[in-house]
């Protein structure tokens, strides 16, 4: 899932891209092919269907990879296990942010979900820019102190 979410940025349509690779996956499990070259290919696959869904959205505000980048994002991929650490970190981030008040998830949401500006978020939501920036500097902080806390509190 982290390394879909590394190219498609949007959560959401990461779950969709993970949904329709683990569909690949079942049926290659049923085409019997080799367990040892899954992985790998796996990551071809999740690349192939995030760059489709990146060619679909490319006319909104998508940032859009090329492939050089691509290639080593996959290299680094294979070089490290990200697996435990950024799924443990993921799911954090996730509790974290559902923690947060409703108008803070809507400007997370405005910023990261739909790339939006400050001056955006500042127009959309009736606010100055300078709260939109102070508002978010404070989510940030809060849900960096949310997953020190949720990591601490895993490791007693």
């Amino acid at each position: 899932m982290a390394y879909i979410r590394s190219m498609v940025i949007s959560r959401d349509v990461a779950e969709d891209v993970f949904q329709e690779v683990s569909l690949a996956a079942c049926g290659a499990r049923e085409r019997a092919e080799s367990i040892e070259s899954m992985p790998a290919w796996l990551r071809v696959v999740a690349r192939n269907k995030s760059v489709a869904v990146i060619r679909k959205q490319k006319a909104s505000r998508v940032i859009v990879l090329d492939s050089a980048t691509l290639d080593l994002l996959e290299s680094d991929w294979d070089r490290l296990d990200y697996s435990t650490a950024l799924c443990g970190r993921s799911d954090q981030l996730e509790r974290c942010l559902d923690l947060l008040p409703e108008k803070s998830r809507r400007l997370v949401d405005l910023k990261y979900r739909e790339n939006l500006s400050g001056a955006q978020i500042a127009s959309r939501t009736s606010r100055s820019i300078n709260s939109i920036y102070m508002a978010l500097v404070r989510i940030r902080e809060a849900l960096g102190r949310c997953i020190r806390e949720s990591e601490v509190a895993r490791d007693v």
